[in-house]
Order: structure tokens, then C-alpha cells, then sequence
């Protein structure tokens, strides 16, 4: 497996980072490092699907044999001896009371002093790309077969309440998938469309802008403000920075590749990881 990154002695320097630029400034050189990680450093899987870098700097995988964490050495693998269960899909998170989650078809998990507690909630399924997201002041969404939920914590100082999120009108289906948190804007993969909220109400994304209908498993927005979203079956489309309508990745001649399913960096930039033949 490799890894890249533009911050070489640090814990990013164990990530692949691409900066997702628009226009000319994805034509300019960049400078990054290598580094190469197996099975010595502790990895069991080299299949990543899903990046989190938690509060504390770790960097937590999942793969299709499970959990690893990154120290910035060595990984350590995550399964039922720490409370969670084997799965190959988990997202990851932070809870309204900072602590880490993670989520997948298993239900949602929390991390408490290196070990995983099951949630007790209303849902079962938390979608495993991108199925949480957090504003940072208290407020946690969770993309759930149940929809769209908010989690605060309790008024009993212990745990969390739950609120579900009103189903737009239009909607086809009622589960929610991915999840990003844009400023005071909130956007989700609902049912079959992709939808937005923010003080001046809902808006639905569909057909009409130019998306398929799809379960909208992935939504990131680069540096350059221009909106990308994966969709189930669906493949990526793309809705540049000013324009209304999303594009099929494969019809834009300037975008080659996307990946989802990875950490925002403060830069801001992506990281995610990239499986290679070593030389």
C-alpha cells in the first residue's frame, strides 16, 4: 500500500493527499513525499475503504478485514477484543461530546478510554461512507435506515437523544446515506436525491440538476468550492463552483478521478489512500 503526503514528519506524512483543485490550478506541479505501508507496520488489509483522523491525530482505516488505527508507526487492528464488531464498512465520526464514533450496518459505536461501546438507539444501519457528520459545537447528523437523525447528548449529562430530521417533500425512500456539514448548511443523501438545509429552508436535488436517482453515499466539497457526490451504482458526478446543474465525472474532460470516502484536511485538502505495485 501507498501512501503520499504534502507534510512529511507528521502524522499526515502516512496519507495519500490530494488536493482537489478546479480549473488551472489542478495543472500545477506539486511536491509530495512516499512512503510505502504493509503487513511490517502492522496492516492487515491493504483494501482501504474509509479514512478518519480523530481529535488526537490517530488515523483510523477501515478495510475489508476491519479497523486499523495509525500512530504515525504502526497500525493496530480494532475488532470484537475492543467492542466492535469485524465489519467491512465503517464510517467514522464525532460525537456531539467529542468522542470518536464509528457506524456501519452493525449499528453506532463510541470510543471510550481505547475501547468501543455499543449506542443504544432507534436505528440500526448507520451508512458506512460517509454516514456522519459533525458541526463541531454539539451537533452530530447520522445518515441512518431511518433517516436523517440528529444526536445531542442528554439532558442526563450521560449518552445521547435522539431528533429526526422531517423528510423533505419529494423524497424517494426514506433512509439517509452520506453526510457533510457545511457551515450553518447541512447536506445528505435522502432517499434517492441529494438534499440541502440551511436557514432559508430545504432544497432537493434530483434529475432536474442533473443527478441520477441514486442513494448519494459520498458528498465532499474541494478547495475550490466545487461540489462532488458518489451515488451508488451511480458513479461521481460534479457540480462546479457557480453552476446549478451536476456533470457525470466521465463527461468532464478535466476531472479524471474522484475519491470519496476520506478525512477533510485543514488545508483544505483530501486524504485517501491508494493501493500501488511496489517497486
Amino acid at each position: 500500500m501507498m501512501f503520499k503526503s504534502v507534510r512529511p514528519g507528521t502524522i499526515r506524512a502516512a496519507v495519500l493527499t490530494i488536493a482537489l483543485l478546479g480549473g488551472s490550478d489542478a495543472a500545477r506541479p506539486q511536491e509530495y513525499s512516499f512512503r510505502y505501508f504493509g503487513s511490517a507496520e502492522g496492516l492487515g488489509n491493504m483494501s482501504v475503504l474509509n479514512l478518519y483522523q480523530d481529535e488526537t491525530g490517530f488515523l483510523w482505516l477501515t478495510t475489508k478485514n476491519g479497523i486499523y488505527r495509525f500512530d504515525g508507526e504502526q497500525f493496530e487492528g480494532y475488532g470484537p477484543a475492543q467492542g466492535i464488531p469485524m465489519n467491512a464498512g465503517t464510517a467514522f465520526g464525532k460525537g456531539p461530546d467529542g468522542a470518536m464514533l464509528a457506524g456501519g450496518d452493525y449499528g453506532l459505536y463510541r470510543l471510550v478510554r481505547n475501547r468501543f461501546e455499543k449506542v443504544p438507539t432507534d436505528f440500526s444501519r448507520v451508512s458506512w461512507l460517509q454516514g456522519i457528520g459533525s458541526d463541531g459545537l454539539g451537533h452530530t447528523y447520522l445518515g441512518t435506515d431511518k433517516g436523517l437523525i440528529e444526536i445531542e447528548r442528554s439532558r442526563s449529562g450521560s449518552g445521547y437523544e435522539e431528533r429526526h430530521i422531517v423528510r423533505p417533500k419529494g423524497v424517494t425512500g426514506k433512509a439517509a446515506w452520506g453526510v457533510l456539514v457545511e457551515g450553518d448548511a447541512l447536506w445528505w443523501g435522502c432517499g434517492e436525491e441529494l438534499c440541502r438545509k440551511d436557514p432559508k429552508g430545504v432544497t432537493v436535488f434530483s434529475a432536474n440538476e442533473g443527478l441520477a436517482a441514486s442513494e448519494w453515499e459520498a458528498i465532499l466539497i474541494d478547495g475550490a468550492g466545487n461540489l462532488w457526490v458518489h451515488g451508488r451504482n451511480a458513479g461521481e458526478y460534479v457540480r462546479r463552483r457557480g453552476e446549478a446543474r451536476f456533470n457525470p465525472l466521465e463527461e468532464d474532460p478535466q476531472l479524471k478521478t474522484f475519491v470519496y470516502g476520506g478525512a477533510l484536511d485543514s488545508v483544505p485538502a483530501m486524504l485517501v489512500s491508494g493501493v500501488v505495485d511496489e517497486p
